[in-house]
C-alpha cells in the first residue's frame, strides 16, 4: 500500500523538527559538531524511511515540503530558549502518540538520537533550571503546534 503525500509529510516531520531544533540550540564546537552530525545521519535516516519509494524527483520535492512546512511552523519561535522548544517538541510527540496518529518504537534510532539530544541540551546546568520554570510555555508552544498543523489539515 503506498502512502499519500499527507502520511509522509506527518511520518518525517517529527525528525526533520528534532534535527532543527538541534542544529539550532546546541553550542557546536569540538566535540558536539560529531554529536550533532552523528544525530543528522540518524534523523535523515528516519525521514527518508517514508519517501524510500519515491523517484529522486519526488523524494526532493517531499524534503522541499518539509523544509519550507517545519520553517513556517518554527520560525516564530525562533529566539525562545532551548528548553522551552525541546519540552514542546516531547509534549506534541506525546500527544501524537496518545491520540494514535504516530506509533514510534521508543526502542528505535529516532528516539535513541534524541534522548541523547535531549538529554545534552538539558543537562547543562543553566537549562536544567529552566525546566520546570518553562513547563507552561512549552505546554502552550505544543498546542500551537498542533493547531498549526491542523489547520493544514496534518495530524489530524
Amino acid at each position: 500500500m503506498s502512502l499519500s503525500d499527507r502520511r509522509r509529510v506527518e511520518l518525517a516531520m517529527p525528525a526533520r523538527i528534532a534535527y532543527r531544533i538541534v542544529s539550532v540550540l546546541i553550542p557546536v564546537d569540538g566535540a558536539d559538531v560529531e554529536f550533532l552530525r552523528s544525530a543528522g545521519i540518524v534523523f535523515n535516516a528516519v525521514l527518508l524511511e517514508p519517501l524510500a519509494d519515491l523517484s529522486d524527483a519526488q523524494r526532493r520535492k517531499m524534503i522541499r515540503r518539509l523544509d519550507r512546512t517545519q520553517r513556517e511552523l518554527l520560525a516564530p519561535y525562533e529566539g525562545r530558549g532551548a528548553v522551552t522548544a525541546v519540552r514542546a517538541f516531547v509534549e506534541w510527540l506525546e500527544d501524537l502518540t496518545q491520540r494514535g496518529i504516530l506509533n514510534m518504537d521508543p526502542e528505535g534510532a529516532f528516539y535513541k538520537a534524541w534522548d541523547s539530544l535531549a538529554t545534552a541540551i538539558v543537562s547543562q546546568d543553566e537549562n536544567l533550571a529552566g525546566l520546570e520554570a518553562c513547563a507552561r510555555s512549552a505546554r502552550k508552544m505544543a498546542a500551537e503546534w498542533r493547531k498549526w498543523f491542523e489547520e493544514r489539515n496534518l495530524y489530524v
